[in-house]
């Protein structure tokens, strides 16, 4: 998904996946086990990674839309035909779909129809394997509240300046939501946008950390229904 040039002068809340949006819990790693023992774990070949991204913004990040991605940036590949052993991967997949169940933090809903009711646009920034991240997109229950969905391999300044590059929005527009201080926190902060911090555990770990980046643009709260009370509503008519 990409944000349209209409959309582009709005203020941006960018949420992670993980542990924000939905929960990492007990049954999620059991999940992530039995995906391994599929062998749905990483797209076959490195140079799909391209490829499987471009093909997913053009199917969706639906149940049908991950597995034709798959297929088709596959058949990228290999001009052709898949390997027996891709097949396999690409035909466990609705099996690992109808395995997950996400659960979402309380209130979740509400805070996202608070912030699109006030003129923000919400992004999703994800981080992980490719494949699993995409298959808990097709399964988490509000995707569609996003104007922009991005799956990246790691979360750095660099990462996060090609993602506000690519969809035209200022650093100074992005405020990131998540759980990660060094992942979701930082690094946005170091490329020029806000954040807020909503920490699984670890509150004492945030006093140290203080020294890393200027405190005056980040801010913590203890859940996810707290996070439309921190940001200021956009100004747009």
């Amino acid at each position: 998904m990409s944000i349209s040039s209409l959309d582009r002068s709005r203020p941006v809340v960018a949420f992670d996946g993980d542990d924000t949006l939905w929960i990492d819990d007990t049954d999620e790693k059991r999940w992530e086990r039995d995906c391994k023992r599929l062998s749905v774990e990483g797209l076959p070949h490195p140079e799909m990674a391209e490829a499987f991204r471009r093909r997913l913004r053009e199917l969706g990040y639906t149940r049908d839309g991950v597995q034709r991605a798959l297929i088709e940036s596959g058949r990228e590949i290999c001009d052709g035909d898949l390997p027996a052993d891709w097949t396999r991967q690409v035909d466990a997949i609705p099996q690992c779909m109808h395995w997950l169940k996400l659960r979402c933090p309380h209130g979740l809903e509400r805070t996202l129809t608070r912030l699109r009711e006030r003129g923000h646009a919400l992004w999703l920034i994800t981080k992980g394997d490719l494949i699993k991240q995409a298959i808990k997109l097709s399964c988490f229950p509000h995707l569609d509240a996003f104007d922009v969905v991005e799956i990246v391999d790691r979360k750095n300044t660099a990462t996060y300046a090609q993602v506000l590059a690519a969809n035209g929005c200022a650093p100074s527009s992005l405020t990131m939501i998540g759980d990660t201080f060094l992942e979701d926190v930082a690094p946005v902060v170091w490329a020029g946008g806000r954040a807020i911090h909503v920490p699984v555990g670890g509150w004492a770990l945030l006093r140290p950390l203080e020294s890393i980046v200027p405190m005056r643009r980040v801010q913590v709260c203890g859940n996810i229904e707290e996070v439309p009370d921190l940001i200021t509503p956009s100004r747009r008519p």
